[in-house]
């Protein structure tokens, strides 16, 4: 299960919805989330929409990557992160949390593919050559079950 802000893209005219694939950030992830995290999530959401910017593309993997954008983290953006993490608490189906989503060390970006060659990373960095850092907004807050393949708004 995921918690993600879903993010507005700078382009007139597009929206957030509930889609598995619409821009995020993702925020937690837990196997399992129990009612009473169910119910601090959304007052843990509180403060968006929240600006955000948009900064360097960034490439995550080794054999298959996976090419992002660097989300520039402000105050209220970590802020909202932390919040999100003490509401949920400790993972009980994994203590030890997902290093790189865990406050102090969370890595805030947005997926643009996944799952490229070495090749197409080439070819996307050389096609969004001279992209540069955009403003953006967290529009919403989503929780996303991967096995069940649904999202739904907190």
């Amino acid at each position: 299960m995921g918690v993600a802000g879903c993010v507005r893209p700078p382009q007139p005219g597009t929206s957030c919805g509930v889609r598995s694939n619409a821009l995020h950030v993702t925020v937690a992830v837990r196997g399992s989330i129990d009612p009473a995290g169910e119910s601090a999530l959304s007052a843990a959401a509180d403060g968006l929409p929240l600006p955000i910017r948009l900064g360097a593309l960034c490439c995550f993997g080794r054999r298959r990557f996976v090419l992002v954008r660097l989300v520039v983290g402000d105050v209220r953006l970590l802020e909202l992160h932390a919040r999100v993490a003490a509401a949920l608490g400790p993972d009980p189906d994994d203590p030890e949390v997902i290093g790189n989503l865990s406050p102090g060390r969370w890595t805030p970006h947005v997926t643009l593919a996944h799952r490229l060659s070495a090749e197409q990373v080439a070819t996307a960095l050389t096609v969004l050559d001279g992209s540069i850092e955009c403003a953006s907004t967290a529009v919403s807050c989503r929780r996303w079950d991967g096995e069940a393949k649904q999202a739904w708004p907190v």
